[in-house]
């Protein structure tokens, strides 16, 4: 058994003219807005991360040299 089914005629509609732009709308809305907004939050994440983890490996360094020092002196 066979999928092949004969072409639609000519002219179907599958969305009106209203529920296009309702869609055009949407994605200018999720991309032109929504997006730059949580594009800008992950960005700030990832650089609040950055910072965070040079600041444990800093301190982590300070600790290693203060042990460093207590064994030797």
């Amino acid at each position: 058994m066979s999928r092949w089914r004969p072409p639609s005629p000519k002219g179907s509609t599958y969305i009106t003219a209203e529920g296009f732009k309702k869609l055009k709308d949407e994605l200018t809305q999720l991309w032109k807005i929504e997006r730059p907004q949580v594009t800008q939050t992950v960005h700030e994440a990832a650089k609040m991360a950055t910072e965070v983890k040079m600041a444990i490996t800093f301190m982590a360094n300070v600790v290693y040299v203060k042990l460093i020092h207590a064994c030797v002196f």
